[in-house]
C-alpha cells in the first residue's frame, strides 16, 4: 500500500456531515466549469496549493474529488468507486497486454499519465517510471493517489528538457485523442527521449481494412426490385441536451492502419506491429471505443541515433560545395 492511500473504500465512506456533498460539488462543478472550460482546471495554481494545505490525512479524498470533477467519468458515480476500477482496470491491462513488453531494469515513460494509474501498476515490474502529464493539478493528485518510490511525475516541458533517456515509453489515450499534427510532435518528442532500440507502446483507434468491422455482403435477387435504403436519421440536437451524461468527452481520432505506421514511421520507428485488443479496454476509455481499439508496438531505429536527418538546407549546400 502506497503512503497516502487509504486501507479500503471505507476510509472513503461519507459521513453524517458529508451527505449533502454531492449537491454542493454539483453547484461548484457547474460554475467551475462555466468558469474555466472543464477540461483546464486542474491546471491551475489553486489545485495544488489547495492540496498543500489541506491535512494528510484528507489529502486521498479531496484528490479523488479533484480527479473526478475533472475526468470523463459519469455524473453520480462515487470517486472511490471509479477511483477501484480504474486501479482494477490499469491492473489487468497491464497483467494482460503490457507484460511481454517489460522488464526489471527498463525505465519506463508514461505519456499522459493522468491521475497516475498506469504508472502505479507498472512501478513494480520496471526499474523507474517517468510520469508525464500537461496539468500540474493532475500531477499534483497522481502523487496523492498513485506514490511509489520509483515515480517521478513531470510536465512535458520538465521531462524532455531534462534529457533523460528511457528504454520503453507507453500511453494508453494520446494517440486516439490528439491529432496528426500534435501526435507526430509527441512521436518526435518520443523518439529522442528513447534509447536506440528502445520500444513504443500506444493504444490507438484503428479504422478501415485493419481495424474496421466486416461488411455483410449485400445479395440481390433477379426477380426483386432493390429495396430503396431508409432514409437517413435525423441529426442529433445541438446544445447541452446533446452531449453525453458526463463532464466531457474526449476528443476521438481513429485513424486507418496505413496511416498510423506511416505516422510512426515518419517519426523515425521501425518493426512495426498492430495488435488488436478484442475490446479490451483500459480504464478512462468509452465503452463506444473500445470496439476498434488495437494495440501498436513498434521499435526505435538503430540508424537513427548513428546517421541523424540532415536538414534540407544542409544537403544542398553540401552538394553545391
Amino acid at each position: 500500500m502506497a503512503p497516502g492511500l487509504p486501507d479500503s473504500d471505507s476510509d472513503l465512506q461519507p459521513t453524517d456531515g458529508d451527505r449533502a456533498a454531492p449537491l454542493r460539488v454539483s453547484h461548484l462543478r457547474s460554475l467551475l466549469l462555466a468558469v474555466t472550460g472543464g477540461r483546464t482546471f486542474l491546471g491551475a495554481r489553486w489545485v495544488r496549493l489547495l492540496l498543500a494545505v489541506t491535512p494528510a490525512p484528507r489529502r486521498p479524498g479531496l484528490a479523488l474529488r479533484l480527479v473526478g470533477l475533472a475526468a470523463h467519468h459519469p455524473r453520480g458515480q462515487r470517486p472511490d468507486r471509479s477511483a477501484h476500477r480504474d486501479r482494477g482496470a490499469h491492473d489487468m491491462f497491464v497483467r494482460d497486454v503490457l507484460e511481454p513488453y517489460l522488464a526489471p531494469e527498463q525505465d519506463l515513460l508514461d505519456v499522459g499519465c493522468g491521475p497516475g494509474y498506469l504508472a502505479r501498476a507498472v512501478a513494480g515490474r520496471v526499474w523507474s517510471v517517468e510520469a508525464v502529464d500537461l496539468s500540474r493539478g493532475v500531477l499534483a493528485c497522481a502523487r496523492v493517489l498513485n506514490h511509489a518510490v520509483n515515480i517521478d511525475y513531470r510536465t512535458p516541458r520538465e521531462f524532455f528538457g531534462s534529457g533523460r533517456r528511457v528504454d520503453i515509453a507507453v500511453s494508453l489515450t494520446l494517440a486516439t485523442q490528439l491529432d496528426d499534427e500534435d501526435l507526430s510532435a509527441l512521436l518526435t518528442s518520443v523518439w529522442t527521449s528513447l534509447r536506440p532500440g528502445g520500444c513504443l507502446v500506444l493504444r490507438a483507434s484503428v479504422s478501415g481494412p485493419a481495424g474496421g468491422r466486416p461488411r455483410q455482403p449485400t445479395v440481390r435477387l433477379a426477380a426483386t426490385p432493390p429495396v430503396p435504403p431508409p432514409p437517413p436519421a435525423p441529426p442529433p440536437p445541438a446544445g447541452p441536451a446533446a452531449r453525453p451524461r458526463g463532464r466531457y468527452r474526449p476528443e476521438h481520432h481513429p485513424r486507418e492502419a496505413g496511416h498510423l505506421v506511416e505516422l510512426v514511421e515518419l517519426a523515425g520507428f521501425g518493426d512495426v506491429r498492430l495488435q488488436n485488443l478484442d475490446g479490451r479496454p483500459a480504464a478512462g476509455q468509452a465503452p463506444a471505443d473500445t470496439a476498434d481499439s488495437w494495440l501498436l508496438v513498434a521499435i526505435r531505429r538503430y540508424e537513427q541515433a548513428v546517421f541523424p536527418r540532415v536538414p534540407e538546407r544542409v544537403r544542398q549546400a553540401a552538394a553545391q560545395a
